[in-house]
């Protein structure tokens, strides 16, 4: 089951200073979603890239979950990644 025109899916995490976000979106709506928020000061601090929605829902999910200790942990691990993506964005 198909749940989207495609099944390239991201899962992000933004950073204003005071809270952080963890968004899903499809690969269609990346420029749509991420754009605004990078032009009103939102730092990308993670992102990662999956072949189906499912496992970018489920991965977003676990996120949530995750004391903040972690998140720091998997932002350091995935950083390159991250900077990497900011630049084709902006």
């Amino acid at each position: 089951m198909n749940l989207f025109d495609t099944d390239i899916c991201w899962v992000y995490i933004t950073d204003d200073g005071r809270r952080r976000r963890i968004l899903f979106c499809t690969d269609d709506e990346r420029d749509a979603l991420l754009r605004p928020r990078l032009e009103r000061g939102e730092r990308l601090v993670y992102r990662r890239r999956f072949d189906n929605t499912f496992d970018a829902l489920a991965h977003k999910l676990m996120l949530q979950s995750l004391s903040a200790s972690t998140i720091d942990c998997l932002i350091r691990r995935y950083r390159k990644l991250t900077s990497d993506e900011i630049i084709s964005i902006v």
